[in-house]
């Protein structure tokens, strides 16, 4: 009907199983070269699986179309027969019986076998091809097992080729047909076309029809076709043709999607997803009809997301390096602060700490560095080093409390609560009176002079440094504090100047000695600004 409107020599996309139409995937190329391949070397029982509307008895009608004379094919196609039925109708395809015999199963197997044998003594082959076989029963398909023993020591007399749905693999994987399924020496199955092949498909089927000019169909029909079809063949000329149909009503040169889908609602059928009809998946995927629609995820946000996400790691990853020394120190001080842990557990670190003292002398410190003036003025004073025995300044044993268990007093690391000293009255009663609770000060050799005397007095109070030995939570904001009564970034800078291994003045840590520079002033440190 629509056949001259289009410009067709005859219709493209007719549901007959015409090998002329038949369009070869990389899928069916293989599938029929192992179909003929089987027949020729006379393989015995070969299977072909496949879905519904998938071609296979098109691939059997171009399996038939490419063997030679000498090859005698009988091809049963209604398998809702018994065996002896079946085995009637082929040998009248064969030409062993009109139409009006009816063998019984022993003469029929009896003939069959002579006539075998007649064609391998002249070069030929016998093959029976059974359509639908998915349809047999248990018996029809033992008994077909017996009749593939027509054989003689060397070749198989008859070749036996089932066709069938999914339901046939089901069927064969049974234990009681394990037998026919071992004799099978090719197994192969036919998938849908995905949508690159659907397109070539409609292409092909155009040009045997001798349609030329552009395609009839727009960009997004053809797209329509392949989702209504799911690249099923038959579904595929099902749905064309109706197209085609309604395009011819309507007047129109040009399939379009409005038209595609009008047929489609005309059949009932909706979508399939784009995952269920692909030439090179297995069985198992392709076999659901299901329809579920999926929107795939955007490649530019998941783009844009992964470029984000890449970003944030090469940040974390520079921020903690760049302060990896403090996130350390802060672990080290919390696991060490936990109640139970064992002191001798974590050891020092000769690097973290500026200078390591016996528990023993872990006593607040203090000594004066006297400043003596030379004879071209008291801007060129040079600090001595001071005696040994004036570097120590008793503190009050109040501030460190005594712990009953003493042998774990020495080798304490600096994250860990100081373990308790016992003091050594001696210290105290061996220093002076003055010096016992205040600082030791050396010997001024310029003392008698009135006027140096003065002036280095006052250079001394101003120059004077005091140690003091930090304690677990101290921090260098609370020392300054405590010692000078105020904190600025006068008295900060002189401090970090006295200690110039405190890069960051959050970060001290436990044992660690610290020189505070100035004597503190009930004024709160204006002796120290001066």
């Amino acid at each position: 009907m629509y056949c001259n409107h289009y410009k067709f020599s005859e219709k493209p996309f007719d549901v007959t199983p015409d090998p002329r139409f038949l369009y070869l995937t990389p899928d069916h190329q293989e599938t029929l070269a192992s179909l003929i391949y089987g027949i020729r070397e006379r393989r015995g029982f070969i299977t072909i699986i496949g879905e519904v509307g998938t071609g296979k008895t098109t691939l059997l009608n171009a399996a038939m179309d490419r063997l030679d004379h000498t090859t005698k094919v009988a091809f049963i196609f209604n398998t809702d027969v018994t065996f002896e039925q079946m085995l009637n109708m082929a040998l009248y395809e064969w030409g062993l019986v009109n139409s009006q015999e009816s063998l019984s199963k022993v003469i029929a197997i009896r003939r069959l076998n002579d006539f075998a044998i007649d064609q391998l003594a002249g070069g030929g082959n016998v093959v029976l091809i059974v359509d639908e076989a998915q349809n047999l029963d248990n018996t029809v398909m033992e008994n077909l097992r017996l009749l593939s023993n027509l054989e003689t020591r060397r070749h198989k007399l008859v070749q036996i080729v089932l066709s069938g749905q999914p339901e046939l693999e089901t069927q064969l994987d049974r234990n009681e047909l394990r037998q026919l399924a071992q004799r099978i020496n090719l197994r192969r199955s036919v998938y849908p076309l995905n949508e690159n092949h659907t397109y070539k498909y409609l292409a092909h089927r155009l040009k045997i029809a001798k349609h030329l000019g552009s395609s009839p169909f727009t960009l997004k029909a053809r797209k329509m076709i392949w989702e209504y079809s799911g690249g099923i063949p038959r579904k595929i000329n099902m749905l064309c043709d109706n197209a085609f149909l309604i395009g011819y009503g309507l007047k129109q040169k040009k399939i379009t999607a409005d038209m595609v889908q009008e047929a489609a609602r005309d059949l009932k059928w909706s979508r399939f997803s784009d995952t269920q009809a692909s030439s090179n998946m297995p069985p198992a995927e392709t076999t659901g009809f299901t329809v579920v629609e999926t929107r795939p995820f955007p490649r530019k946000l998941a783009l844009v997301a992964c470029t984000f996400l890449v970003g944030c790691l090469i940040f974390a990853g520079g921020f903690f390096l760049s302060h990896s020394k403090f996130w350390f120190t802060r672990l080290t001080g919390f696991t060490g602060s936990i109640k139970g842990a064992d002191p001798q557990t974590v050891q020092p670190d000769p690097k973290k700490s500026q200078t390591q003292l016996p528990i023993s002398d872990a006593v607040e410190q203090a000594h004066i560095v006297p400043d003596i003036m030379s004879k071209s003025g008291p801007e060129q004073a040079v600090a001595p080093e001071p005696p040994a025995e004036e570097m120590i300044t008793a503190a009050p044993p109040k501030t460190i409390q005594p712990d009953p268990d003493p042998q774990h007093s020495q080798g304490v690391s600096s994250q860990v609560p100081v373990p308790p000293v016992q003091f050594d009255q001696s210290i105290t009663q061996e220093l002076p009176a003055k010096t016992a609770h205040s600082e030791v000060h050396a010997q001024d050799p310029d003392k008698t002079d009135p006027v140096k005397s003065d002036r280095i007095v006052s250079v001394k109070k101003q120059k004077k440094t005091r140690l003091i030995v930090v304690k677990e939570g101290d921090t260098l904001n609370r020392i300054i504090v405590q010692k000078y009564g105020t904190y600025d970034d006068v008295i900060l800078n002189k401090v970090q100047r006295q200690n110039p291994k405190i890069i960051d003045p959050d970060l001290i840590l436990a044992g660690q000695v610290i020189k505070l520079p100035g004597e503190p002033t009930a004024v709160g440190g204006e002796g120290l600004r001066r």
